[in-house]
C-alpha cells in the first residue's frame, strides 16, 4: 500500500497546475529519533520543566536525522518544476533550504531568538547555544544549561508558539504572500498535500485544506497521518486518506 499511495501522490502532483503543501507536526522529528534515547531523555526533562517547552524548535532542528532529510529530499524532488507553496506547522526549519523562491511560511515559529540582534550576536548567547548543544550530546545536565537573561532577569526564549509572548509579526509578510498566492488556486487543478498535520493547530492547515477540497471541484486532497487520517464528509468526494506517518511515507526504503 505504501508504494501505491506514493505513486498516486506523485501522479497527482505531476498533473496538477498548483500544489499546496502542508507540513504538519509529524515533520518535527523522525519516528526513529523520537523513540531514541536522546529525545526521550530531553522529553523527560521538559516534562519536569514545562516552562522550557520553547526549546523544542532548536532541539528538533539539531536532532534532524538522515531519515527526515531523506523524506524532505524525496518530497521536494516531486515538487521540482511545479508551482507550489509550503505552509508548515512544524517548527523544524530543516526543509527551508529545499524550498524554491522562499515560497513557504512557518506560522508557529522556529528557533530564532526572541531578542535584538545585539543579544543574538553576543558571547552570552553563543555560550547558551554551546551549553544547549552539550546538553543534547549528554555532556551536561538540563540544570547546567546557560540560559540567556534580559535586563529584567527573565529568560530569553526562542520565538515560537511554545514561548510566552510569541511575536507573530515575524511570519506575517510571508503569510500575506501565501494568502495572495492561494487566490490563484480557485477553479485550477490543485493538489493539496496535508502531510502529518494533527489537531494542535488545525486552523493553519487542516481546516483550510478541508475548505479548499470542498469548494474547488478540481482539487484533490491527500490527508496523510499515522492516526488522524480520517476525512470529513464534506471533503471525502475529492480526498484520499493515507493512514501512515508522513515522514515514513516519503523517507522509507519501500517506494
Amino acid at each position: 500500500m505504501k508504494q501505491q499511495y506514493f505513486e498516486e501522490i506523485k501522479k497527482n502532483i505531476e498533473e496538477a497546475n498548483l500544489v499546496v503543501v502542508g507540513l504538519g507536526e509529524e515533520w518535527n522529528i523522525s519516528p526513529e529519533t523520537k523513540s531514541g534515547d536522546t529525545f526521550q531523555r530531553v522529553l523527560g526533562d521538559l516534562q519536569a520543566h514545562p516552562e522550557y517547552q520553547w526549546l523544542l524548535p532548536y532541539i528538533y532542528y539539531k536532532l534532524t536525522d538522515e531519515n527526515l532529510k531523506k523524506a524532505y529530499n524525496t518530497l521536494f524532488q516531486l515538487l521540482e518544476g511545479k508551482n507550489y507553496y509550503v505552509v508548515a506547522t512544524t517548527v523544524n526549519r530543516s526543509f527551508v533550504p529545499l524550498v524554491r523562491d522562499s515560497r513557504f511560511v512557518m506560522p508557529c515559529g522556529t528557533e530564532e531568538c526572541m531578542c535584538d540582534e545585539a543579544l543574538s550576536a553576543s558571547e552570552e548567547y553563543t555560550d547558551f547555544l554551546n551549553s544547549l548543544n552539550a546538553y543534547l550530546a549528554g555532556d551536561i545536565s538540563f540544570e547546567q544549561i546557560n540560559f540567556v537573561h534580559d535586563a529584567e532577569g527573565n529568560v530569553v526564549p526562542f520565538n515560537s508558539i511554545y514561548a510566552p509572548g510569541y511575536k507573530e509579526e515575524g511570519y506575517l509578510p510571508q503569510w500575506n504572500k501565501y494568502m495572495s498566492w492561494l487566490q490563484g488556486t480557485m477553479n485550477r487543478k490543485v493538489c493539496l498535500l496535508e502531510l502529518g498535520t494533527g489537531l494542535q493547530f488545525p486552523s493553519v492547515i487542516r481546516f483550510p485544506f478541508e475548505k479548499m477540497a470542498y469548494f474547488n471541484r478540481k482539487a484533490t486532497c491527500f490527508r496523510v497521518h499515522k492516526t488522524l487520517y480520517h476525512l470529513t464528509e464534506e471533503m471525502a468526494e475529492r480526498s484520499i486518506s493515507v493512514p501512515m506517518n508522513a515522514v515514513e511515507l516519503f523517507g522509507g526504503e519501500d517506494k
